[in-house]
């Protein structure tokens, strides 16, 4: 993103997909890349209507898994074509939560974004996944990832 000195910097998120368009909101882009809190508050969102959980309550749990150690690992992606060096962190915002097994198959949700600083935003993927046990299809899996760049004149 760049903005000219005179504007304020905002970031327009929009949804694209076979020629239609439609806004998702303008955030300040002086807090950094708003895709992660679009992605987790459509996470927040899917959960609470799946599940008929609060929103509020569910929105907390995250917040506090963000600060609770996590595991980083190492890895590789391929965004327009080239490998990058990539890091995940994965976050279970219900683990141990005393409300998990009225969450309809939400209570193992796991929260996963993978960066690097070889991208623009560096943002590579954000995943949210809910497995069903025994094999089946996952209760919810919701994924945005960066796949290539559009290089605008």
């Amino acid at each position: 993103l760049s903005f000219p000195a005179d504007q304020e910097a905002l970031a327009r998120l929009e949804f694209r997909q076979d020629g239609k368009q439609r806004a998702l909101g303008v955030f300040p882009a002086s807090v950094g890349n708003p895709m992660i809190m679009y992605f987790y508050e459509s996470v927040v969102r899917d959960m609470a209507e799946s599940a008929g959980g609060s929103p509020f309550y569910i929105r907390n749990r995250v917040k506090e898994a963000l600060v609770e150690p996590s595991d980083i690992t190492s890895g590789e992606a391929v965004v327009d074509g080239q490998k990058i060096a990539t890091q995940t962190i994965r976050l279970y915002p219900f683990e141990g939560d005393p409300n998990r097994d009225r969450m309809q198959g939400f209570g193992d949700l796991e929260l996963s974004v993978t960066m690097s600083e070889e991208v623009p935003g560096w943002y590579v993927s954000f995943v949210a996944e809910a497995p069903q046990l025994d094999g089946q299809a996952a209760v919810y899996r919701s994924e945005v990832r960066l796949v290539g760049l559009e290089r605008r004149p």
